[in-house]
C-alpha cells in the first residue's frame, strides 16, 4: 500500500517527499475530511513535545525541545498532560528493533491521548513494523464513542537511525 514518506535532514536543512509502499491495510476511515481530525492528529504527533527527565535525548542533556505555546500554562508546564506534541522525536538515533517500536507505539498513543480525554475518541490503538535498519513504520487506529468501526489514521515512516 503506498504512503508519503517524509524525510529531513537536520544538517542540510532540508527535507524532501516520496511514496513508498508498505505493507499495512489500505486506507479505510474517513479522517482526511472527518472534522478535521486528521490535523489534529498530525499536529499531536509531529510536534514535539518537551521531554520529561530520565529520557535519553538524541540531542544531549540540554535539547528538551517542546512547543512554545506550552509556557502560558504557567506552573503546569512542566505537567505532560498540558503538554502539546509527542516524543516520536526521542527515537532519533535509536536502534531499529523491538522495543523502539514499543516505544514508537506508545509515544504515538500517548501524543493522542488528550483526545481520550476530552471524548473525542473512546480510545486508540497504534500498530508499528520495522521497514528497514533506519526506518521504522507505523499507524493509528482511532475509535470513536458509539462507533464500532475504527477510523485509520494515513501510514507514517520515522528514520530512526539517523547516523
Amino acid at each position: 500500500m503506498p504512503a508519503l514518506l517524509h524525510r529531513f535532514d537536520n544538517l542540510e536543512q532540508r527535507g524532501d517527499i516520496s511514496q513508498v509502499e508498505t505493507g499495512f491495510a489500505p486506507f479505510t476511515g474517513n479522517l482526511a475530511t472527518d472534522e478535521g481530525l486528521i490535523s489534529l492528529v498530525e499536529l499531536s504527533l509531529f510536534t514535539d513535545r518537551r521531554a520529561p527527565p530520565g529520557v535519553d535525548l538524541p540531542g544531549g542533556p540540554l535539547d528538551l525541545r517542546g512547543w512554545w505555546g506550552d509556557q502560558f500554562w504557567g506552573e503546569s508546564f512542566d505537567l505532560p498532560q498540558y503538554q502539546i506534541g509527542s516524543l516520536i522525536w526521542t527515537l532519533d538515533r535509536s536502534k531499529n528493533r523491538a522495543e523502539t517500536l514499543a516505544l514508537l507505539r506508545d509515544y504515538a498513543v500517548d501524543a493522542v491521548k488528550w483526545m481520550v480525554d476530552i471524548l473525542m475518541i473512546d480510545r486508540a490503538v497504534a500498530i508499528s513494523e520495522r521497514v528497514d535498519n533506519d526506518t521504522a513504520a507505523f499507524q493509528l487506529q482511532l475509535f470513536r464513542p458509539n462507533d464500532p468501526n475504527a477510523l485509520w489514521s494515513p501510514r507514517w515512516r520515522k528514520t530512526i537511525s539517523g547516523i
